[in-house]
């Protein structure tokens, strides 16, 4: 589109001053100075941000952690319970 160049510079120079914003806090800052025929449309930021490189990576709040030990049993038909209670079958 023809303003998208445009828009990119805007939010290029949001995002150089303060690189951890992601796409809402940057259309928030982009609206805040505009008038309301100025506003930018949050759907439209998202779709220009990652055409630029500009996108933050997803957080899923999920630490990835690998599985590097050996479980070790004392024997292959032990069954393994707990002290406080058992739960019938």
């Amino acid at each position: 589109m023809s303003g998208d160049a445009e828009l990119i510079d805007r939010i290029r120079a949001l995002v150089d001053e303060q690189p951890s914003y992601g796409y809402r806090r940057i259309t928030a800052r982009l609206n805040r100075a505009k008038t309301a025929d100025e506003q930018v449309n949050h759907k439209r930021v998202y779709r220009v941000m990652p055409d630029a490189g500009l996108l933050l990576p997803n957080h899923t709040g999920h630490v990835e952690r690998p599985h590097e030990g050996k479980v070790v049993t004392l024997a292959s038909s032990l069954r393994w319970c707990s002290d406080s209670f058992e739960i019938r079958c």
